[in-house]
């Protein structure tokens, strides 16, 4: 943070724990950073200096984390609260998408996308999977191609995020990035438990439609359509609604028509 304070700025990993931060390809470490935008002027120049740091640190396989306690010979509780830090934030916040309201497959999509692991273009750019000048957002095309704004930031999404939002009663800040775009959605408080896991679901119905849809332009050259996405958003809460353990007296076909309706529904 010290010597690469510009850098360190732009990070969507400041609470990051290590591992988070990287993953081993055979016996090699391979570190990921991921920007909030993209980086320009002087800044990749300072971002291949980090990585030419951090190339001479990285963790090691096949071994046993341990704790060193600096100027102490004996572990003591003080030392302990003095070392713990809001790094254990990011694990806090992947930990709660396992709620059984959507498909594991999705929860793991969730958990890949908090992460900040999710192949962007952006992301297979920095790997050299593909050239730099081919990160453009699949769906604008005039940004590039991160986590945050494929997911969040661009004008065709804002429409998909919003239009849902709205329809449930509720209406969004679009704060700066996708993590913390799902705290603030989990933090809005319902009179109805239902409601809640509605409101919930809706989260991660559309952050995997927006995926989706994503794949589907890259590989299948389908069209983008906010109308056609928005339906489907709500034909998948309703199909996930119906798959709850709760005796919800309604169809899936009448939940996913009366979409607006439900937090009227169950108020």
């Amino acid at each position: 943070m010290l010597l690469f304070s510009s850098l360190y700025s732009l990070s969507t990993q400041q609470n990051a724990l290590i591992t988070n931060k990287g993953w081993f390809e055979g016996t090699v470490w391979k570190w990921t950073l991921v920007w909030t935008r993209e980086l320009s002027r002087d800044e990749p120049h300072q971002h291949n200096e980090l990585l030419a740091l951090l190339s001479h640190h990285h963790p090691l396989q096949n071994q046993t984390d341990s704790l060193l306690w600096k100027g102490h010979k004996n572990f003591t509780v003080k030392d302990l609260q003095q070392s713990v830090t809001m790094d254990i934030m990011i694990d806090s916040l992947v930990c709660t998408i396992w709620m059984n309201l959507a498909p594991p497959k999705v929860e793991f999509f969730m958990w890949l996308a908090l992460l900040g692991k999710l192949n962007t273009k952006q992301k297979l750019c920095y790997k050299g999977i593909l050239p730099s000048n081919q990160n453009a957002c699949t769906f604008c095309e005039s940004q590039p191609e991160t986590l945050d704004h494929i997911l969040l930031s661009c004008y065709k999404i804002k429409l998909i995020w919003s239009t849902i939002a709205n329809e449930l009663d509720q209406y969004l800040s679009f704060p700066n990035s996708f993590n913390e775009h799902y705290e603030e959605w989990m933090a809005v408080k319902w009179r109805s438990k239902i409601s809640k896991k509605v409101w919930f679901s809706s989260f991660f119905a559309i952050a995997w439609s927006i995926w989706l849809m994503r794949n589907e332009i890259i590989f299948q050259q389908k069209e983008f359509n906010s109308r056609t996405i928005c339906q489907t958003i709500r034909w998948r809460v309703a199909f996930w609604t119906k798959a709850w353990e709760n005796n919800i007296p309604y169809t899936k076909d009448e939940l996913a028509r009366n979409f607006s309706h439900i937090p009227a529904i169950f108020h």
